[in-house]
C-alpha cells in the first residue's frame, strides 16, 4: 500500500537523499593547498601578481632618496643628508674649480717700469682672466682693478686723477672701456729685433760662480736657486738662435764649477742636448751639490795651508 507524504516532507526527504548522494563526492575530493593553487593559477597571471607586488617598492632614484632623507632626519634631525645626485656633484667640482682659479694672485701694479718683474699687458691679462673665470661683473672687476693699484703711485694717479681730466665723458662702469684706456696708457711693449749673434755671445759668456752655488736670484719673477736660473737661461739663448744641435752645450757644461761637474758625474748624467742639460740640472738633489762643494772647499783649504807652510820660512 502506498503511503502518500504531505508535500513538505517529501521535500524534506528529497533534500536529504541528495545530500547523501553528493557527500562520498566531497569528501574525497582532494584539498585545495598552496601547492595546488600554485600549479594551477596560470604563468601570465604569476606575472601580473609579482607585478603588483613591487608597485610598493621604491622603483625610482627620487623615491629612494626622499626615503632615505626621511629615515635621516627621523634618527638624526640635525644632520644633513649627503646629496650624490650627479648633477650635485658637478656643481661641487665646478665650485673647486673656481675656488682654485681665484687663489691665482694678482701682484699690486705700480706703472712705472722700475720694477724688472712687472709687465702691465701681463697684469691687465691676469686680471682680465680672473673676471672671466669667476663670472664678475663690471663694477666688480673695476673695484677690483682699483683696489690692485699701489697707491699714490703712478698707476694710482692716472686712474683717479689723471684719466679724469683727460677723459671727461670716459664711462668709468664698463670694464671695457676701462681696458681700451689701460692700453692706451701703457701699450705693448714693440718686440726688439733678434740678434743672433748678440745672443750667442751671452750664452758663450754666461758663468755659474762658486759662491752662487746654494743661493737664490730673481729670474722672470720668481725665486729661483742659481744653478736653475743659470740653466733656464742658457735654454733660452739656446733655443733662440737655433742651436738644436747643441754646438755650444760642451763649452757651457766644461765651465760649470766643479761640484756641478762632480754632481752630474755621480748621477751618471753627461747631457748631449739642451733639453737633457736642462733636465739634470733640474733634478740635482741640492743636498748632494752642498756637500759635494763643502768637500771641494775643505780640500781647496787644506792644499792652500800645506802650501802656505811649506812656503814659510824656516826660525
Amino acid at each position: 500500500m502506498c503511503t502518500t507524504l504531505p508535500h513538505k516532507e517529501t521535500l524534506l526527504y528529497f533534500f536529504k537523499w541528495r545530500q547523501q548522494q553528493f557527500e562520498p563526492c566531497i569528501r574525497g575530493a582532494p584539498q585545495d593547498t598552496p601547492e595546488t593553487i600554485a600549479k594551477t593559477i596560470p604563468l601570465t597571471k604569476t606575472a601580473e601578481l609579482r607585478r603588483s607586488q613591487r608597485s610598493h617598492g621604491l622603483k625610482t632614484r627620487n623615491k629612494y632618496d626622499k626615503t632615505k632623507e626621511d629615515f635621516i632626519a627621523t634618527k638624526s634631525p640635525g644632520q644633513r643628508p649627503q646629496q650624490t645626485h650627479p648633477a650635485h656633484s658637478t656643481l661641487r667640482r665646478t665650485a673647486r674649480t673656481t675656488e682654485t682659479m681665484t687663489d691665482t694672485s694678482v701682484k699690486i701694479f705700480y706703472g712705472d717700469y722700475s720694477r724688472n718683474d712687472e709687465d702691465p699687458t701681463t697684469w691687465m691679462q691676469n686680471l682680465n682672466t680672473r673676471k672671466v673665470l669667476n663670472d664678475w661683473t663690471d663694477d666688480k672687476a673695476i673695484n677690483v682693478f682699483e683696489s690692485l693699484l699701489a697707491e699714490d703711485k703712478k698707476a694710482y694717479r692716472w686712474w683717479h686723477k689723471d684719466l679724469k681730466i683727460a677723459e671727461l665723458t670716459m664711462d668709468r662702469t664698463d670694464w671695457t672701456t676701462v681696458r681700451k684706456e689701460f692700453k692706451k696708457r701703457w701699450p705693448l711693449l714693440p718686440e726688439p729685433e733678434e740678434d743672433l749673434e748678440s745672443k750667442r755671445e751671452e750664452l758663450e759668456q754666461m758663468r755659474l760662480g762658486d759662491r752662487d752655488l746654494g743661493t737664490k736670484v730673481t729670474y722672470q719673477g720668481q725665486e729661483l736657486y742659481a744653478h736653475v736660473a743659470f740653466t733656464n737661461q742658457a735654454t733660452r739663448l739656446a733655443n733662440e738662435i737655433g742651436d738644436t744641435n747643441a754646438f755650444l752645450l760642451p763649452s757651457i757644461r766644461n765651465q760649470l764649477p766643479e761640484a756641478v761637474r762632480n754632481t752630474l758625474k755621480s748621477m751618471g748624467k753627461k747631457p748631449k742636448t739642451w733639453e737633457e742639460f736642462r733636465k739634470a740640472m733640474m733634478t740635482m738633489p741640492l743636498s748632494d751639490l752642498r756637500e759635494e762643494a763643502a768637500e771641494i772647499a775643505n780640500a781647496t783649504a787644506s792644499i792652500q795651508k800645506s802650501q802656505h807652510y811649506a812656503h814659510a820660512p824656516l826660525d
